[in-house]
């Protein structure tokens, strides 16, 4: 028979915040691509910088910070933990921003990418 599932509150916003963080994640590859116009190299950055550069920045914010048990100030701006905020991520709900915030600051990041992006593409191609 199987069952179906409810369309709650519940499940309605996670689906809704997952399809907001694949856009704004996706404007992000965007911007990325535009400013890059190697695919592996932008593909690369990416990855670089949400799984390195930003752990590094967290580490080092958080020893700061009198060490790992005070949240820091620096993290919860970094373009990977406001793409979390989106999803909403309740273990860490304490050291993210709420998720309107989250998904504005992520947005303004998308915008600053995708015009530094415009504005190199017009650069290499007049």
């Amino acid at each position: 028979e199987g069952g179906s599932l409810p369309a709650d509150g519940t499940i309605v916003e996670a689906l809704a915040r997952l399809v907001a963080a694949y856009v704004l994640a996706t404007g992000i590859g965007i911007g990325i691509g535009a400013i890059i116009q190697n695919q592996v190299g932008a593909i690369v950055v990416t990855f670089v910088w949400f799984f390195v550069v930003e752990a590094v920045i967290t580490t080092v914010a958080s020893l700061l910070a009198d060490g790992f048990d005070e949240a820091d100030p620096v993290s919860p701006y970094l373009p990977g933990s406001t793409l979390q905020a989106v999803v909403g991520f309740e273990d860490a709900a304490d050291r993210l921003l709420s998720a309107p915030v989250g998904a504005l600051l992520t947005a303004v990041y998308v915008a600053v990418l995708v015009v530094l992006g415009g504005l190199s593409m017009l650069r290499r191609d007049p």
